[in-house]
């Protein structure tokens, strides 16, 4: 009976603390390294007011090398993925990450290079936002949501070259944030005196760390398991105690039937003995081994294993 409560105040224990865990531990945070195969979506807007600005040329580049040959994937003026909308000191253009995809030749590869010329007399500084595609544009300064953060640059009147990194955040609903961190790589020589260059390389590679629960139902189940298991172990090393015929679903689900059941049966065997013991001239020894063939029958169905019992009365010393 104490080794029965200690292990069940185990149990409890266990069960307690794994629920306390799941509900307030920190989730679990795992990394891994994925190919680049979404887009940035990107503000250009005029720093002062009243400015005017203007993208002269806009090109998408699988790589470096097909710039020095003069092959874009996607002319981004000529497809009008660009759009305008308004800003604070003037009309921004907005780069739209999710419909640029749609004009690419080649799917899902957003590891490229960006190409952008401004005029240098209408473009003197503009300040560029790189965020998430569900970012609020509209906002004087954009703002991210939750993990996602919005990076800015400003290009004013030497070209530059920037090299941005992504990291993506997996929460555990599924749910992915993206943050963005350009760094200045070097100037970028202008074509004409007239125009100022932007280069912006995209990652191949971003880094993802995902989000897991401290602790899943699965996991929560297999630790109950576990614990339970120690109770088997005891039970093989120790044995069991009485064996009690009426286990939770007896004793709680189908308690009047399984226990009128018995008691009709436990009625007959003292009606048949109360006759038999009346009717006197009965009373031999078949008598007996009925009485012993209607005792072997109720053991058999309620309490132990025959096997066991007929082994124990064949054994003169028990």
């Amino acid at each position: 009976m104490i080794i029965f409560l200690f292990l069940t105040a185990g149990l409890v224990g266990v069960i307690y603390f794994n629920v306390y865990k799941m509900v307030n531990y920190p989730p679990k945070l795992s990394m891994s390294l994925e190919e680049n195969d979404s887009f940035p979506s990107m503000l250009f807007c005029p720093v002062y007011k009243d400015a005017s600005f203007e993208i002269v040329s806009a090109n998408y580049y699988e790589s470096v090398y097909n710039i020095n040959n003069k092959n874009p994937l996607v002319n981004l003026i000529d497809s009008k993925v660009f759009q305008d909308i308004p800003g604070d000191n003037s009309d921004c253009k907005f780069f739209n990450g999710t419909l640029f995809p749609s004009f690419l030749k080649k799917k899902n590869f957003a590891g490229g290079v960006y190409i952008l010329v401004f005029n240098r007399f209408n473009s003197s500084s503009v300040v560029i936002y790189m965020g998430d595609n569900n970012v609020d544009w509209i906002n004087f300064i954009p703002q991210g949501k939750k993990f996602s953060d919005v990076e800015s640059i400003t290009l004013q009147t030497e070209g530059r070259n920037f090299q941005y990194t992504e990291t993506r955040i997996r929460a555990i609903n599924g749910t992915i944030y993206r943050n963005f961190q350009m760094s200045f790589k070097g100037n970028l020589l202008t074509t004409t005196d007239d125009t100022v260059g932007l280069m912006i390389k995209a990652p191949a590679r971003v880094t993802t760390m995902i989000l897991r629960p401290s602790l899943t139902l699965v996991e929560l189940f297999s630790n109950i398991g576990g614990y339970l298991s120690i109770w088997g172990i005891v039970v093989f090393l120790f044995g069991r105690g009485k064996m009690d015929p009426f286990g939770f679903v007896s004793r709680f689900v189908f308690i009047e039937q399984d226990k009128t059941k018995l008691l009709k049966e436990l009625k007959k065997i003292n009606y048949d003995k109360s006759i038999k013991q009346n009717k006197i001239d009965i009373v031999t020894e078949t008598s007996n081994l009925d009485d012993q063939v209607e005792l072997e029958n109720l053991l058999a169905k309620y309490y132990i294993h025959m096997d066991f019992y007929k082994h124990a009365v064949k054994t003169s010393d028990v």
